[in-house]
């Protein structure tokens, strides 16, 4: 019995390997570069921009979690609320 449960084990390593291959095939980066002179903007948009970074990083969390059930095409991109 132990061998077979070995060998249900690294068939589900081997399915999942080329299922994470699949995936990172699929997928682009994408790299935005901002600078932002903070000494000219008031408190008001200071905070605001920092609060968009912190925001971005939400939603980032939020798409991988979604990914690890799902698949990345289903996901609600016109989400208001993370």
């Amino acid at each position: 019995m132990m061998d077979e449960e070995r060998l249900a084990k690294n068939e589900r390593i081997r399915i999942s390997c080329k299922a994470t291959k699949l995936r990172r095939k699929q997928q682009l980066c994408r790299v935005y570069h901002v600078k932002i002179d903070f000494s000219h903007l008031n408190r008001y948009k200071q905070k605001a921009i920092k609060m968009l970074f912190v925001e971005a990083k939400w939603l980032y969390n939020d798409v991988l979690t979604f990914t690890n059930t799902r698949d990345i095409n289903e996901y609600d991109y016109k989400v208001t609320e993370v």
